[in-house]
């Protein structure tokens, strides 16, 4: 080989090495039900999620530990879920809660990792939400990395306690129109009835436009399961609204059942036939949780630094799992776009 060939090729070897998640896939857009990346490629993020933003955890939101997150357990995506409607929460203290949430944005964008802002609420808080996605959508929508998360577990109006795909999709317009009035084209997911699980109704009536009557474009929508509760009749649910042509992102997910507590029963094989369900269909997941909260799904132990650089003594069983899980699921990068 010529050395001058030689050369050009060690060159753009270095360059597709170098090159981080982001800078391989670009701004992602929505086709029939599957996300796309710049190069018109069907893409699947896998990452982490945080635990709610003013519980356990909150210490590791921190440009440091998401740069860690890349580049030791390789995720391509992080969920930030500001919690809404318990405790001290981002109404009871929208400046620290924001201050909380920018490292983890930033982080994400200084790694070249994909950020999920997630406003995590069960509640209908409609005009919260939309003070909170006009600040996001402004600061940061120039970047491709962000995607909104507008409703992480929809359960309808308090006092009614309604869980209707209406209700849902008239918020979901009415967001969506806020956000595009700063960001015109990055990924919002739309949370389904019944904590995310009922997206069949979804699939029924999809979401054409906005408030404002614009089309509504690179709308996905939200899948929750946790494996130890969640098997064949939610799968099916599933296979049937992507089969519809519903694109799905699943923005929470786990190995355990639903009784988050530290004697959750684990379920491995039910966990890999979900896997090999989402690997099938390119459907980009985050899995529960960044945290030290006494629960089997949480990753850390209390003597893990908030700047990241964790040894296996500080993570938890399933945080070593985790770790091992997405350096192995994510240790092949696509090529960049040509």
């Amino acid at each position: 080989m010529k050395p001058c060939l030689l050369a050009a090729l060690l060159c753009l070897s270095t360059l597709a090495l170098s090159q981080t998640v982001v800078e391989r896939h670009g701004s992602l857009s929505v086709a029939g039900n599957q996300i796309l990346d710049e190069c018109g490629r069907p893409t699947q993020l896998k990452g982490m999620s945080y635990f709610w933003s003013q519980f356990q955890g909150g210490e590791y939101w921190t440009r440091e530990a998401v740069k860690w997150l890349a580049d030791d357990w390789r995720i391509t995506l992080v969920r930030a879920p500001v919690g809404v409607g318990y405790g001290t929460d981002y109404r009871a203290d929208t400046a620290a809660t924001m201050a909380q949430l920018r490292p983890v944005i930033e982080g994400a964008i200084d790694a070249g990792i994909y950020v999920l802002v997630d406003w995590h609420a069960h509640a209908n808080f409609r005009d919260d939400a939309r003070t909170f996605f006009r600040t996001i959508a402004r600061e940061y929508g120039q970047y491709p990395n962000v995607i909104y998360e507008l409703w992480n577990e929809p359960i309808g109006e308090q006092t009614a306690g309604a869980e209707t795909w209406r209700e849902i999709k008239s918020y979901a317009e009415d967001l969506t129109a806020v956000i595009r009035q700063y960001d015109p084209d990055n990924l919002i997911v739309v949370g389904t009835p019944f904590y995310s699980q009922l997206v069949d109704e979804a699939a029924a009536d999809p979401i054409i436009q906005d408030s404002l009557g614009q089309p509504a474009q690179n709308i996905v929508y939200t899948l929750h399961f946790y494996a130890g509760a969640h098997r064949d009749s939610l799968r099916d649910r599933a296979t049937r609204a992507y089969a519809a042509g519903l694109p799905l992102m699943v923005t929470e997910s786990g190995r355990v059942g639903t009784n988050y507590g530290p004697d959750n029963t684990l379920d491995p094989a039910e966990w890999d036939r979900w896997e090999a369900w989402m690997d099938e269909r390119h459907i980009s997941y985050t899995k529960w949780s960044l945290s030290t909260k006494l629960e089997r799904s949480s990753s850390l132990r209390n003597s893990a630094s908030p700047t990241g650089g964790w040894t296996e003594n500080d993570l938890t069983p399933e945080g070593q799992w985790n770790r091992a899980h997405f350096r192995r699921v994510n240790a092949d990068l696509p090529p960049p776009c040509e």
